[in-house]
């Protein structure tokens, strides 16, 4: 007599099937820069008997879900049959701050353009607490220098834009006085 051992391997990594890409806006006003997403598992069929492990590059574990932040993530799942084969898949999850600031303005400006000068302005000096959901805020005005050719009053606007480019803007009334005392001004 004699006996012969037969040993099967099996060399042929799982099939693994990824969700697809996904795309989703913010959570408005949450104060959060990202959104919750809620992703589904691979599909995975092997031929080798036993359990097949799945594990994403996020969290290590087959369940992806989770908070993500703005812009593109990459997910990759890695699919490990009981014999050691792996194969992997890899979407994105893309998340879109669609959110416009909200804009707070200071309401009435009072100027007074003493000796012909001129009175420059910065946009933060006229906001009264703008904020955004996720960022930071870039300020803008319509106009920035008063002279006397601005005597009365003036409406100006404030633009405020998140890193997104989302935006938002007010109107804050500016009254200019002139002192006509001086010679500086006609």
């Amino acid at each position: 007599t004699c006996v012969q051992t037969i040993q099967y391997q099996d060399q042929t990594a799982p099939t693994i099937q990824c969700p697809e890409n996904v795309q989703v806006f913010t959570n408005d006003f949450s104060g959060d820069c990202g959104a919750s997403v809620n992703l589904p598992i691979p599909t995975v069929r092997d031929d080798c008997e036993g359990e097949i492990t799945i594990i994403n590059s996020i969290n290590g574990t087959a369940n992806a879900s989770g908070f993500y932040p703005v812009g593109t993530t990459e997910v990759t799942w890695t699919a490990v049959d009981a014999c050691g084969n792996s194969s992997t898949c890899t979407i994105t999850v893309t998340v879109i701050d669609a959110t416009s600031p909200t804009v707070v303005c200071e309401s009435i400006l009072n100027l007074e353009i003493v000796e012909g000068d001129i009175i420059n302005l910065n946009p933060e000096d006229l906001d009264d607490g703008s904020f955004d959901n996720c960022g930071q805020l870039n300020f803008e005005l319509s106009q920035t220098s008063f002279g006397c050719e601005d005597a009365g009053t003036n409406t100006i606007t404030l633009t405020v834009t998140d890193g997104s480019g989302n935006s938002n803007s007010c109107t804050i009334e500016v009254n200019v006085a002139v002192n006509f005392e001086f010679l500086g001004c006609p």
